[in-house]
This record gives structure tokens, C-alpha cells and sequence, in this order.
């Protein structure tokens, strides 16, 4: 007898940011989109390494393109480069690297 297949990892899905972009929603779950930002920015940093929007969506275990318009949107200091359709070559750059 085989053991059943391990369950994919849920993903967080939230429909909308919070309103307060530094914090969360309490009743949601869901991080302002700064917040979430900050945190993704700073991992990416933390790797001493390239890193791709795939990669940190994976370790943030949310859909890829939460972690795009996060880094669009939500840290001055962040940007992205490579190609919008591919999450795996669309690198998190940072300012000054």
C-alpha cells in the first residue's frame, strides 16, 4: 500500500491589499502592499544573490503576481528587470547593487 500524494502548499489569497498600505487587516489577513513590500525587499536583499519574482513567490507562498505588483508598486528602493512573462527571469533588483 502506497502512501497518498503529499497536498500542493496553500497559497495565501487575499482579494484586495488592506487599506492601511503599512499594515494588515485584521478581519482578512491581508498586508498593505507596502508591508508586504518591505518584507519581500528585504529577503530578496538578505540572499546576497539574484533572485527572481518566482523564487520569492514560492518562499512567501503567494501567487506571483502579488510579489510583481508589490515590487512595482510598494518599495522606491526595488525594481524589476527581465522579462514581464517569465517569473522566473523577472529579477527583484534593488538600488545600488
Amino acid at each position: 500500500m502506497t502512501a497518498p500524494a503529499p497536498l500542493p502548499p496553500k497559497r495565501y489569497h487575499w482579494e484586495e491589499w488592506s487599506d492601511d498600505e503599512y499594515g494588515w487587516n485584521s478581519d482578512t489577513g491581508a498586508p498593505g502592499i507596502v508591508q508586504f513590500a518591505s518584507a519581500v525587499s528585504t529577503w530578496a536583499c538578505m540572499q546576497r544573490r539574484p533572485v527572481s519574482v518566482a523564487e520569492a513567490a514560492s518562499v512567501f507562498n503567494v501567487d506571483p503576481v502579488r510579489v510583481e505588483q508589490a515590487m512595482d508598486e510598494g518599495v522606491h528602493m526595488t525594481f524589476l528587470t527581465g522579462p514581464r512573462d517569465d517569473f522566473s527571469k523577472l529579477m527583484i533588483e534593488h538600488d545600488g547593487e
